[in-house]
């Protein structure tokens, strides 16, 4: 794993869009702190699906380089067992989030439409709220 490699990450701002150059420890470091906060907090959390996507980015990446690597490899192994930790980390955040929505869907689609009402950003991304959308309609 490159450690020192550069990836680019769009942050939503109220008012506008800015990149932020990060490094890939640094995604990590802020993937397992949106994991660790989703999974103990009683309530959901604001998505962070720009983490995600930068983080699943990385791990593409990191598979390309892995099938330039001989088998016989050790840090073949060792790079493989990293690549499907972060994918546990990224499957278990996203896991954790959709077992909120469906345990909780009426009171956070309500919660949803005061925020957007009172233009505040919203805690869903588009999938998870047509996913919490689809669910209210199946009850």
């Amino acid at each position: 794993m490159d450690e020192a490699a550069i990836e680019e990450l769009e942050l939503s701002d109220a008012e506008s869009f800015e990149e932020v150059q990060l490094t890939a420890a640094q995604v990590i470091e802020m993937m397992e702190e949106a994991w660790v906060n989703e999974k103990f907090a009683p309530e959901i959390l604001p998505h962070k699906m720009e983490v995600v996507d930068c983080l699943l980015g990385q791990i593409a990446y990191m598979e390309e380089n892995l099938q330039s690597l001989p088998s016989t490899d050790f840090k073949k192994s060792i790079h493989q067992l990293e690549v499907d930790r972060l994918r546990f980390l990224v499957s278990s955040y996203l896991r954790t989030r959709l077992e909120k929505i469906e345990t909780y869907v009426t009171h956070i689609l309500k919660q949803e439409q005061q925020r957007h009402e009172s233009k505040e950003d919203l805690y869903l991304s588009k999938q998870e709220l047509k996913f919490a959308k689809e669910i209210a309609e199946g009850m």
